[in-house]
């Protein structure tokens, strides 16, 4: 059995760590072997993450394997929207430097954050993709255009396998062009456009009944296409995910610690989320808030986890 305590984050759904700390009053003569290596994250991002979760819990701390790296960035803002163009500058920068779009993430806490970076993206023509929402194959237009390719099979023709997926996606309103257009429109087009990218992907002799076993293997592990893009999602949908460099974006009071999180176990869940958002970064990562909210133009309060780095 294997498992971070640390990263218990779905207690809402009835997940519990006890069975980690308390194996061995059940079970007093198993042995454990305590994890402490991680090849992830840089010294500096590991020194940190082992200061959000000091004292949480009696396991070792973390020991990074690789170098120190440089130091995290704490970003101020003066609002959200600010706070959305900053990042997106950033990256920008680091585009231009060679990192590649797909090794950089933007994480917040809720899905209704990722507008404005979306927005900011777009406005300097980036592409990105939004995790963090339905999953890709429960999506209404991926299980619509899934059974117009099933429907395929019963009059088979000579068409090559890509024009009979890309016809399939156009019955759904996808075009070769991108929409400028953010939001759902936007979200739709990209999922039809990674569903036909599946093609791509596959041998170029691929019959259209390969393509259906490869889909269909897709959706069973739900290995959800991945584009050439900045990620914009939760926190919740990156766990197990990684990047080079990472901006854990909205670290308000009300956002993280979300604003319904009123007991004790409950703001030690979402300090465990913080964690969680922190770990994700390999080589960068750059902390943010504001300190309005853009939208009411309500002053906002920085994250008390902050209070946890200084240790």
């Amino acid at each position: 059995m294997v498992g971070d305590p640390n990263q218990t984050i779905y207690t809402f759904t009835g997940a519990s760590s006890g069975y980690l700390l308390e194996f061995l009053t059940a079970y007093p003569d198993a042995t454990v072997v305590t994890l402490t290596r991680n090849y992830r994250s840089t010294g500096r991002i590991i020194a940190l993450a082992n200061r959000v979760v000091s004292g949480e819990t009696d396991l070792d701390e973390l020991v990074s394997q690789n170098d120190l790296g440089i130091e995290p960035e704490i970003l101020q803002a003066a609002d959200s929207v600010d706070e959305a163009n900053r990042i997106a500058s950033d990256i920008s920068k680091q585009l231009a430097k060679g990192v590649k779009p797909n090794e950089i993430a933007i994480l917040y806490r809720v899905n209704s954050q990722s507008e404005q970076f979306e927005k900011a993206l777009a406005d300097r023509g980036i592409d990105y993709q939004v995790r963090g929402g339905e999953r890709f194959f429960n999506r209404p237009e991926i299980l619509h255009v899934v059974r117009l390719v099933r429907a395929e099979t019963i009059t088979p023709s000579d068409r090559p396998l890509y024009q009979i997926v890309s016809d399939a996606c156009r019955e759904l309103g996808w075009k070769a062009k991108e929409p400028d257009a953010p939001g759902a429109i936007r979200e739709k087009w990209e999922a039809l456009n990674s569903f036909l990218a599946i093609v791509d992907e596959m041998p170029e002799d691929s019959s259209l009944e390969d393509f259906i076993k490869e889909v269909d293997e897709r959706i069973r592990s739900q290995h959800e296409p991945i584009k050439a893009a900045i990620t914009i999602s939760t926190i919740h949908a990156a766990k197990g995910l990684e990047w080079d460099s990472v901006f854990l974006a909205g670290l308000n009071e009300g956002l993280l610690p979300i604003g319904y999180a009123k007991t004790d176990a409950a703001i030690h869940e979402e300090r465990r989320l913080f964690y969680v958002g922190v770990t994700r970064a390999r080589k960068e990562l750059a902390l943010s808030y504001s300190l309005r909210d853009s939208v009411n133009g309500r002053e906002r309060t920085r994250s008390r986890f902050f209070n946890l780095l200084a240790r």
